[in-house]
């Protein structure tokens, strides 16, 4: 005769259900007396220090998103004082595509993103009629070859050693535009073509060089806007033996505020910068940072320096925008900062 087991199960599960039941209870009181102990604990030494307060919660730092990098002409050198950057200003002369390609490949080999300029072979408007579009297309051909990123742009500081005329400044645009919709579909999206300005434009001062929103809509027209993957400028301290100027930091922030009501969410690049005060050089870092620039070298060359430079020793002597002492201290410390 088969025996009925129900009950005996029933029974028996029961019972580790209230063995289980009375363990969770008597771990959970054991929890809260520990847990009560350190209150206890804690409390008496709060009590015991009141001149110590906990340590506030820091939040991480977020991720830096500005490539920090370097314009010079002597990279090696240059390198050895700074530690390693980022990115590197190339320049070539003339509209030599053999040996751009040339340097921007070794760059990369380098390890760092090239940000390039070269000019055009004729002039402005010659440039814009379309004299140059055969360069252009041999230039985005040879661009849709490099497996790596690149920034650039086409005749930086249009300005050169005056104030051009609107005129001229039109036919930069038009030749940018020109080349921009050449290059850019032939190239790829990975290099990102811009414009590369003076920065004095953006200064706050009253002064001839310094334009208003009217002003820059002469040449920064809607089709050099749309045609422009990011907008870019070289900023400099102003300052000479009688002229305190403006720290490159006020320029890169007008610049900024501009852009923004221009060509919103476009990024924004440095392409040369320095100043004469290495606190100056973190006031940049600090517009830099915190803004949508996506790429910054600081000019580190004795070459090609204004003759109006201060000689008041903070630039050495003879004066030159070469990184040396605090200078060079400073620029080293927002590297650290990666």
């Amino acid at each position: 005769m088969a025996t009925d087991l129900g009950p005996v199960l029933s029974a028996a599960t029961q019972y580790g259900d209230d063995r289980e039941a009375e363990g969770r209870a008597a771990a959970e009181a054991e929890g809260r007396v520990a847990l009560d102990a350190l209150r206890a604990e804690y409390d008496a030494y709060r009590e015991a220090h009141p001149d110590v307060k906990p340590e506030p919660e820091v939040p991480p730092t977020p991720p830096r998103s500005v490539l920090l990098g370097m314009s010079t002409d002597d990279y090696d050198a240059r390198v050895r004082e700074t530690g390693p950057v980022e990115a590197h200003r190339i320049f070539v002369p003339g509209f030599n595509v053999s040996s751009l390609v040339s340097k921007l490949r070794e760059a990369h080999e380098r390890g760092v993103v090239p940000y390039w300029s070269l000019k055009f072979n004729t002039t402005w408007q010659a440039a814009a009629s379309g004299q140059d579009d055969a360069r252009f297309r041999d230039l985005g051909n040879a661009l849709a070859d490099l497996d790596f990123p690149t920034f650039g742009s086409f005749h930086h500081e249009p300005r050169g050693g005056g104030i051009s005329t609107p005129q001229q400044l039109v036919d930069w645009s038009r030749a940018n535009v020109r080349a921009m919709n050449i290059v850019k579909p032939l190239a790829g999206p990975q290099h990102k073509l811009g414009t590369t300005d003076n920065g004095f434009p953006w200064g706050v001062k009253a002064k001839a060089a310094a334009l208003n929103d009217a002003e820059l809509a002469v040449y920064y027209t809607p089709a050099l806007l749309n045609a422009c993957d990011f907008l870019g400028g070289d900023f400099y301290d102003g300052k000479t033996n009688t002229n305190p100027g403006e720290p490159a930091a006020v320029k890169m922030a007008k610049f900024e505020s501009w852009a923004a009501r221009v060509a919103p969410g476009k990024p924004l690049a440095v392409g040369e910068w320095n100043a004469v005060l290495p606190a100056d050089i973190y006031a940049a870092w600090d517009v830099l940072k915190a803004g949508p620039w996506a790429i910054a070298c600081i000019f580190n060359s004795a070459a090609n320096n204004r003759q109006d430079l201060p000689t008041d020793g903070s630039l050495g002597n003879p004066p030159s925008w070469v990184l040396r002492g605090d200078r060079l201290a400073a620029f080293r410390d927002l590297l650290s900062r990666n």
